[in-house]
C-alpha cells in the first residue's frame, strides 16, 4: 500500500526540515557551548559518539525516540484534524498509570495477553483522557488548550496521589509503584534473539570517531516494534481510509468540510480520542518496557508529551517525518547525556537547544514568505 502523494509531499518537507534542524543544531551547540566556556568541537564530537558511535549508543537512541514517535504522532494526528491537543503529556502519564494497575491487579496468566492487556489498558485510559476535552469543545465550547493543559496538571497529582497511597510499593520508602511482574512486561530482543547484536559494535572514522556498525539488542524491548507497527497503522489510516479523509479534510477548512457533508464535529472527537489512545499507548509501552514501575512526577516530567509537540512539528505532521524528528531528538537526547560525561557540558543543553531549534525552524518558512511576498517584481 503506497503513501498518497500528499502524504510524500509532507513527509519530503520533513526531511527537508530535519536536515534543517540538523544544521542548526550543530551551530547551535558550538554557539552556546562556547559561551558556557567550552570546547564546541569535543562537545559535538561526544554527541556523535553518544547517538551514532556504537551500536549501544544507537540502541539507546532507538530507547529514547520510542516514546517520542508516540507522542509525536499522537499531536499529529489531533493537528491535522485542526484539534489542539496540548495534553499528550497527560495522556501519556495516565496510559503508564493504568498499565501499571492492569499490571498489578489483573489475576495470573500468561505473559502475552497479560502483556496485550498491559498495553490495551494505558491506550483505552489515554483515549478517554482525551475524550473529556474533545466533548468540552464540542458541548460546551471550552477550548481544547486550555482543557488539555489542566488535564495535564491533573494527571500529574492523580499519579502522585496513587503511587503515594493506594499503588505505593509497601515493600520501600520511595514514591513508587510496586515493579511490573515479569509476565506484563515487554521482552527483550536478547531474550527472544539467539544473538546480544547485530553486526559490528563500530566502523573507525576518520579525526579518531567511529559510527555504528549494527544494533545492541541488550536493551532493547519489543516496544520499538510496536512503535514501528503503530507508524505503519496510522499512516495507512491517514492516507487510506475514507477517515483519514475526513479528518485531513476537517484539519484543512472546517466550514468546506461541512458544507461537503462530512460530519466535523465527530471527525474532531475520533481524532481527539485516536491522539490520546496513541499517547496512552506510548506510556503503556514505557512503563512496561523501560522502567517497570510507575513514579511520581513533578509537573512537566518526564516531558514526551511536550517533546512530541516539537517532534510533530517538526516533522510536518506526517507519520514519514515525524519518525526522522523523533529519531533526531533520540539522538539529541542521547548525545548529550554523552556530551556531559565527556565533555563536562550540562545535559541541560539539550533542551535549549531544542527549544531553539524549533523556534528557528518555525520561523524561517514565514520569514522566507515574507521576503518572497515584499520582493520587488522582475522587470
Amino acid at each position: 500500500m503506497k503513501p498518497s502523494s500528499e502524504s510524500l509531499r509532507r513527509a519530503g518537507r520533513g526531511l527537508a526540515l530535519g536536515l534543517g534542524a540538523v544544521g542548526l543544531t550543530v551551530l547551535l551547540v558550538g554557539l552556546i557551548v562556547s559561551l558556557l566556556g567550552g570546547n564546541p568541537g569535543r562537545a559535538l564530537s561526544s554527541i556523535f559518539a553518544g547517538s551514532f558511535g556504537s551500536a549501544s549508543s544507537l540502541a539507546e537512541v532507538c530507547l529514547k525516540a520510542t516514546p517520542l514517535l508516540f507522542t509525536g504522532l499522537a499531536i499529529a494526528v489531533a493537528f491535522r484534524a485542526g484539534g489542539w491537543n496540548i495534553g499528550a503529556e497527560g495522556q501519556f502519564l495516565v496510559g503508564m498509570l493504568g498499565a501499571t494497575a492492569a499490571a498489578l491487579y489483573l489475576p495470573p496468566m500468561h505473559a502475552f495477553p497479560r502483556t496485550l492487556l498491559t498495553l490495551l489498558s494505558g491506550s483505552c485510559i489515554g483515549a478517554f483522557w482525551a475524550a473529556l476535552p474533545a466533548w468540552m469543545r464540542l458541548k460546551r465550547d471550552v477550548p481544547e488548550v486550555i482543557s488539555t493543559i489542566m488535564l495535564n496538571f491533573l494527571a500529574v497529582y492523580l499519579v502522585e496521589y496513587l503511587v503515594r497511597g493506594p499503588m505505593k510499593d509497601p515493600t520501600s520508602a520511595s514514591d513508587w509503584s510496586p515493579r511490573l511482574p515479569d509476565a506484563a512486561c515487554l521482552p527483550r530482543f536478547s531474550q527472544i534473539a539467539p544473538v546480544g547484536r547485530i553486526g559490528v559494535d563500530s566502523i573507525p572514522l576518520a579525526g579518531g570517531l567511529s559510527v555504528a556498525g549494527g544494533l545492541e539488542l541488550g536493551r532493547l524491548h519489543l516496544g520499538v516494534l510496536v512503535a514501528l507497527l503503530t507508524l505503519a497503522g496510522v499512516w495507512s489510516w491517514l492516507d487510506r481510509t475514507r477517515l483519514g479523509f475526513q479528518l485531513r479534510a476537517v484539519g484543512l477548512g472546517t466550514p468546506a468540510a461541512r458544507s461537503a457533508g462530512i460530519p466535523t464535529g465527530r471527525v474532531l472527537w475520533i481524532a481527539f480520542v485516536i491522539s490520546g489512545a496513541l499517547a496512552g499507548l506510548g506510556g503503556g509501552v514505557e512503563v512496561s518496557g523501560m522502567i517497570q514501575r510507575m513514579y511520581r512526577y513533578a509537573p512537566g516530567s518526564p516531558g514526551y508529551g511536550f517533546s512530541g509537540i516539537a517532534v510533530a512539528l517538526l516533522g510536518g505532521l506526517a507519520p514519514g517525518g515525524v519518525v526522522l524528528s523523533a529519531v533526531f531528538f533520540g539522538a539529541l537526547s542521547a548525545g548529550c547525556s554523552q556530551m556531559q560525561r565527556s565533555a563536562g557540558v550540562s545535559i541541560h543543553v539539550a533542551s535549549i537547544v531544542q527549544a531553539a531549534t524549533v523556534i528557528l525552524l518555525v520561523l524561517l518558512p514565514g520569514l522566507r514568505k515574507r521576503f518572497e511576498t515584499n520582493r520587488p517584481p522582475e522587470s
